[in-house]
């Protein structure tokens, strides 16, 4: 399953295909370091640090960026996701919960959280969080797709 993280995992149209990550650190961190929760700012240094292989600074900036929007289901959503891109399962987890706790019919965080207790080995769980969000689908294809992964990857 492919998720969308948040705004760090969307492509921009607003910077030359050709930029490199040093030009866009230097064009946006500034930004980004006046106004923290700026989504374009906030995308292209997190997508800059992803393409340099460097998750630490790009968690690091979304944590910060998080600080200052301690809701912000986009924020939340961004994070978790690059915490299970850098194997920090234990932290993308408490970062589903948070976003869950928020709103706990966020069909990302529902699916996300399940995938890592399914790879915890705690299948009851992990068919009870693909059950919610198969409730919270908003398309029938999506709801196909859950039971797939139901059927496939969660037997017994």
């Amino acid at each position: 399953i492919v998720l969308n993280f948040g705004p760090g995992a969307q492509q921009s149209a607003s910077l030359p295909t050709n930029s490199t990550p040093a030009q866009r650190l230097q064009q946006y961190e500034p930004i980004l370091d006046r106004d923290p929760v700026n989504p374009e700012a906030r995308a292209q240094v997190v997508d800059a640090y992803i393409e340099l292989g460097q998750y630490d600074k790009a968690i690091t900036r979304v944590e910060k960026t998080l600080q200052t929007a301690p809701k912000d289901i986009n924020i939340l959503l961004e994070l978790a996701g690059l915490y299970s891109l850098n194997n920090q399962d234990d932290k993308a987890e408490s970062a589903y919960d948070r976003l869950l706790s928020v709103d706990k019919e966020n069909l990302f965080a529902l699916m996300g959280k399940a995938t890592i207790r399914s790879k915890k080995g705690d299948i009851k769980e992990a068919k009870r969080l693909f059950e919610d969000a198969k409730k919270y689908a908003p398309q029938e294809s999506t709801k196909a797709e859950i039971d797939k992964i139901l059927k496939e990857k969660l037997k017994p």
